[in-house]
């Protein structure tokens, strides 16, 4: 269920194993029940040896308008365009400049993605039988993007604040639920387009 940074997979299971979380949110974003709601996302925020890591589930409703296959030319192109966006990681998720923080992983995975690769590479073989089965199985999930951003900070003391610049490229999120992990300790809080700076200490 938890699916950590390749990268960073032993900085996040120490500053998991404190028992503070045995996964990301797990305590309070159960995401297999009421994880899905559109306009609501989930961001989950680790600080430590000068590593900043996030990570985010919003449903794919709130960044692309649609939660199947790109069935149309349009739809292809806001995929397309939203992609472009959530990979640019350090526009979105801007740090304190003192802090010298530099985005150096980011992974954007979706349901949507996958069908789309499966859909090209096998379009001649099953054109609308497998494509309908596929269309109904994740209409039913309620497809999700899951988002994935590691930055190195080459001053981490300076790390005071993050801001999530989320709401402004995708008007349809309304709110992140944000759990974070940090000198502090454990703390949360609702991000919103009027609200949307997180304190880290």
């Amino acid at each position: 269920m938890c699916k950590p940074f390749t990268a960073a997979g032993l900085l996040l299971s120490a500053v998991l194993s404190s028992g503070a979380l045995s996964c990301w949110a797990a305590e309070t974003q159960p995401r297999q029940h009421d994880a899905h709601v559109h306009g609501v996302g989930t961001m989950n925020v680790a600080v430590a040896e000068g590593q900043l890591l996030i990570e985010l589930s919003i449903p794919a409703h709130d960044l692309v308008g649609f939660e199947h296959q790109p069935k149309t030319p349009p739809q292809r192109a806001v995929l397309e365009q939203a992609l472009a966006r959530l990979r640019q990681g350090g526009a979105l998720f801007v740090t304190d400049a003192q802090a010298e923080c530099r985005l150096q992983q980011q992974d954007v995975a979706s349901a949507l993605l996958a069908v789309e690769a499966s859909a090209d590479a096998e379009h001649h073989h099953h054109d609308e039988h497998d494509e309908h089965d596929e269309h109904d199985e994740h209409d039913e999930g309620h497809a999700e993007f899951e988002l994935r951003y590691q930055f190195e900070c080459q001053q981490p003391a300076r790390l005071n604040t993050l801001t999530i610049n989320l709401f402004s490229e995708f008007p349809d999120l309304a709110q992140l639920k944000v759990q974070l992990i940090g000198p502090g300790g454990q703390s949360g809080m609702v991000a919103r387009a009027g609200n949307n700076r997180l304190v880290l200490r």
